[in-house]
């Protein structure tokens, strides 16, 4: 796979606590030079990632209730629709995490609900089930109430520490087969090897801070 294959399948961000605009800039730009899927920015960064990747054919993707999830679903609902306005194509959410360990599933699935109605056709929602945190039993069951809104589309872990298991996603295609349409990897992903390895298992995309390292490393090099 060339470094341009795998760069395609690539989400990159830069979201920390200490990004500053011209931090974000320099990153956006020295990222632009690859043709990644998408780059990720926090929500006050939109705007800026939107006029830097003018015909690059990179989408830009943020984030709501990003890492935690522990906000209510109104500031949820506030989050999307700043995203919306703003322009960006995808967001990604964490969920109520405390709902799924209460076993509180009418609640993630009503919170769930009102987030797809709001997006609509508007932008694509791909949620995080964190699955690092989660038993298998909770990752099935937090997986099958995602599917029943309608949302297809997974990213299974934040980052942050959180790193997603190979297992994790056998366990995931296993169960459902191809209905979910994605599912990312994302959290420690360091290496070329371990790249290859996690599309070829069935992460559709795989999310990264430093991608460079990896790029740097295909066979091409």
């Amino acid at each position: 796979m060339t470094a341009n294959e795998l760069a395609r399948r690539f989400i990159v961000s830069l979201i920390e606590a200490n990004v500053t605009e011209n931090s974000q800039r320099d990153f956006i730009n020295e990222m632009s030079i690859y043709p990644f899927y998408a780059i990720a920015v926090d929500l006050p960064y939109i705007n800026l990632a939107k006029r830097l990747l003018v015909g690059k054919g990179t989408k830009v993707a943020t984030v709501v209730s990003y890492p935690l999830g522990g906000m209510t679903v109104e500031v949820k609902l506030k989050q999307v629709e700043y995203a919306i306005l703003y322009g960006a194509d995808e967001i990604d959410i964490s969920i109520n995490y405390n709902a799924i360990k209460s076993g509180d599933w009418g609640r993630v699935l009503d919170e769930l609900k009102e987030i797809v109605a709001l997006a609509d056709d508007k932008i694509d929602v791909v949620v995080i089930p964190q699955t690092d945190i989660l038993t298998n039993r909770e990752k099935i069951k937090t997986c099958e109430v995602i599917l029943e809104t309608g949302i297809n589309k997974l990213k299974l872990n934040s980052g942050f520490g959180w790193n997603t298991m190979p297992e994790d996603v056998l366990l995931i295609k296993g169960a459902f087969g191809d209905k979910f349409k994605r599912i990312d990897f994302s959290g420690g992903v360091r290496t070329y090897t371990q790249a290859v390895e996690y599309l070829k298992i069935g992460a559709t995309y795989l999310h990264s801070s430093t991608p460079k390292q990896i790029l740097n490393n295909c066979p091409e090099n």
